[in-house]
């Protein structure tokens, strides 16, 4: 009976059935005589020495299988990238490792783990009913749930009449579950019928995935199924940016402050770095299932969608056709991957297709219409090696015009010379074919004539005056603006005034306002000794202690610029004082 593993125990749970079975009095023992391992602190979740276990038991059962159903290994293993759940699973299988829980990321989490068990009241008469005996079952200990997925009952974590835990104090570790608890209190009394369906979607959630229900998946694959379903909702641009106060709207809008207090889960702050923000960026560290599942239960109905839910992209599916015209393998679908971004005029999505046999490149907008748009090209960013090299062949001949090289090559004349310029061996062909067209339209001009004198369009003495007078009074709103002081430069001038460009361009056609701003605009190191200056008020007016540290903190100078001005703040002090 000790040997024997029941369906979705917890190890644990037959870790205390075989202590219980030999009479030891103290759990190390158990553990150093049966298990030859060194008994440490209680996990239920993640344990190690699991190599150990099986070859002190002979259980007939492999590692995967005592690792995949009895711990919450598949519980977290679709929100881990591949290697941290090959590490995982390599640190459980040690004799004692103490990185799992910190390769898992658990110790980390804002999530904290369990210490002690729950237990349903109807499964309990149920295993003693099969079984002869009871035990701990692996999905009653999942984060976050406090409902039976089975019987939709309220899970015990202690007695509700005298309010003791499950635990065997004399072993600090969990005894086996038995139908009264130490003060003879009926369990099977105990039982409260659960209604909510934000708990019992959660207890069911949580099972399906404990039961392999995401196995398929990992952290990348379910980022890419959020950014999707986001981009759905108009939550998300194509390029990925998430549109956060949004999603955090929906996500209040669906779950209630007392239902994630009830979980253990924060509310999610109004900040860009809450956790909600966190999980749904471009994934670098894991997060706690019980917040997947939350974004998962918002974002679908139901855990099933998300796997049927199919890959939509803006340009249909792959792979794509290769538009290069003198390949051999034209309109071949032989493009794998297509890179999607935004274009920054329209906001439209703009995918780029590589060929990847003779590089040639092109990009259209989208999303496509029908499946014609398959084969339009918008624009053509590399013609490719293969285009290259046809083009040279061509122009060596010294029999085509630029007009018919583009004919053969399927492109514009003008970038037929594009490209032959860039070879510095072929710029006297292109020279030559391009000299005669230039002949002919100097021949059409008469030698005498003689063009006009061009007029002058801008009168800059007078628009040097008008700017001049901008930028003056914008200096003067700069300087008598309140709050944190701001630096004086050409860029925050012109911006202000709305002529930057005209001052980065043509400043040398306007010396009065090229003489104004050598005249106001700051250093560096003057603007940092104008923030100290105001930082000194600040901290005068609300009695703040002036010590050197608080200063430079407060008025923002970095390490390398620290000592330079901790001078100048000394006799700023002295003065004072």
């Amino acid at each position: 009976m000790g040997a024997t593993l029941y369906p979705d125990e917890l190890l644990a749970s037959f870790i205390a059935r075989n202590h219980l079975l030999r009479g030891h009095k103290s759990i190390k023992t158990t553990y150093q005589l049966f298990f030859h391992l060194t008994a440490g602190r209680t996990v239920y979740d993640l344990p190690s020495g699991l190599k150990a276990i099986l070859q002190s038991e002979r259980l007939k059962m492999s590692l995967d299988e005592l690792i995949h159903f009895h711990t919450l290994y598949p519980y977290y293993k679709p929100f881990w990238s591949i290697e941290q759940s090959r590490q995982v699973k390599k640190e459980m299988s040690l004799h004692k490792s103490q990185r799992t829980q910190m390769l898992a990321g658990v110790m980390a989490s804002i999530i904290r783990t369990r210490k002690t068990l729950n237990i349903c009241p109807l499964c309990l008469q149920m295993d003693l009913d099969r079984f002869g005996e009871a035990y701990w079952h692996r999905t009653h200990q999942l984060p976050g749930v406090l409902v039976c997925s089975i019987h939709k009952c309220l899970l015990l974590e202690s007695c509700l009449e005298c309010n003791e835990n499950f635990m065997d104090h004399r072993i600090h570790y969990p005894a086996l579950p038995s139908t009264l608890c130490r003060n003879h209190h009926a369990l099977n009394q105990m039982i409260r019928f659960v209604e909510d369906p934000n708990l019992l979607g959660l207890s069911a959630f949580s099972a399906f995935i404990l039961d392999g229900g995401y196995d398929e998946y990992n952290m990348k694959q379910i980022q890419a199924k959020y950014t999707q379903r986001l981009v759905q909702f108009g939550y998300c641009t194509v390029t990925g940016r998430v549109r956060q106060r949004e999603v955090r709207y929906r996500f209040l809008n669906k779950y209630t402050p007392q239902f994630l207090k009830q979980i253990a889960v924060p509310l999610p702050e109004e900040s860009e770095f809450n956790w909600l923000s966190t999980i749904l960026r471009k994934p670098r560290r894991a997060q706690h299932p019980l917040l997947h599942i939350l974004i998962i239960q918002m974002l679908w109905d139901s855990p099933d969608k998300l796997k049927l839910e199919e890959e939509i992209t803006p340009f249909s599916s792959g792979p794509w056709p290769c538009l290069n015209p003198i390949s051999n393998h034209y309109l071949a679908h032989i493009i794998p991957n297509v890179k999607v971004t935004r274009c920054s005029d329209t906001g439209r999505p703009v995918g780029t297709f590589e060929c990847p046999n003779c590089g040639y490149t092109y990009s259209r907008r989208g999303p496509d219409q029908d499946r014609s748009a398959l084969y339009t090209i918008g624009r053509v960013k590399k013609f490719g090696p293969i285009w290259k090299s046809k083009l040279d062949r061509l122009s060596k001949e010294r029999t085509l015009s630029l007009r018919e090289m583009g004919r053969l090559m399927k492109c514009d004349p003008q970038t037929v010379k594009r490209y032959l310029t860039r070879s510095v061996n072929l710029k006297s062909e292109v020279t030559k074919l391009a000299h005669d067209h230039q002949r002919k339209k100097q021949n059409k001009a008469s030698p005498t004539t003689k063009l006009p004198a061009l007029r002058m369009r801008v009168d800059w003495a007078k628009r040097d005056e008008e700017i001049n007078k901008l930028i003056m009074d914008a200096i003067q709103k700069i300087n008598q603006q309140r709050g944190r002081p701001v630096r004086l430069t050409k860029a925050r001038i012109g911006r202000t005034i709305g002529q930057l460009a005209i001052l980065e361009k043509k400043l040398g056609c306007l010396p009065m306002c090229k003489e104004t701003l050598q005249r106001h605009m700051e250093t560096l190191e003057q603007y940092q000794k104008r923030r100290i200056d105001w930082i000194i008020k600040e901290c005068i007016l609300k009695k703040i202690p002036l010590k050197k540290w608080i200063i430079i903190r407060k008025a923002g100078i970095g390490q390398k610029y620290a000592k330079k001005m901790e001078c100048y703040i000394t006799e700023i002090l002295k003065d004072i004082c």
